[in-house]
């Protein structure tokens, strides 16, 4: 029997987390700039993956901004993984909801998740949709509830229409 020649890796059906029409909910509007207690945390509906999920996921959002946000500040999204639907770790609830974790502290709830990567922005005003590569992660779990920390120092937008968060699996293949 022949051995495989190599592998390869392709882009497959991505899923999206955005306020409707999407995989999972997130209502991201006028979502304040963060104060690492109350303010700034949204979490998603828990998102499913699959019974089979690939191995690796890159992680793209497109976020616009009610007023423009400081260069090099952040937007962190993090991982609640789960092995059921519904309430998940760090304190989430599984649903699209407001998030400061446990007793209103966003940032030492936080240290419960998985850091999945950040959203970087630019000083671009209001009506630019700032679209980001934030990396790639490895699932630990079927479930995810997503965590979004705005810490742009600007709130989001007043509509979700341009705030879409898009999961994309890269499978890979045996080539002979």
């Amino acid at each position: 029997m022949a051995l495989p020649d190599n592998f390869k890796v392709s882009s497959g059906t991505a899923k999206t987390i955005k306020n409707s029409g999407g995989d999972a909910a997130i209502t991201l509007a006028s979502l304040a700039n963060g104060n690492g207690t109350t303010a700034g945390g949204r979490q998603s509906v828990t998102l499913d993956l699959g019974a089979l999920w690939a191995q690796r996921w890159r992680i793209e959002t497109e976020f616009e901004f009610a007023a423009t946000p400081t260069a090099g500040n952040a937007v962190n999204l993090f991982a609640s993984w789960y092995t059921t639907t519904g309430a998940g770790l760090g304190g989430t609830s599984g649903t699209d909801a407001a998030y400061s974790g446990y007793s209103s502290n966003l940032d030492a709830s936080t240290k419960q998740l998985e850091f999945l990567g950040a959203h970087i922005c630019t000083a671009q005003t209001t009506a630019t949709v700032q679209k980001c590569l934030v990396g790639v992660f490895f699932p630990k779990s079927r479930y995810l509830n997503l965590v979004v920390d705005n810490r742009s120092g600007a709130a989001f937008h007043s509509t979700d229409t341009n705030q879409v968060i898009r999961l994309v699996p890269l499978e890979e293949s045996i080539e002979e």
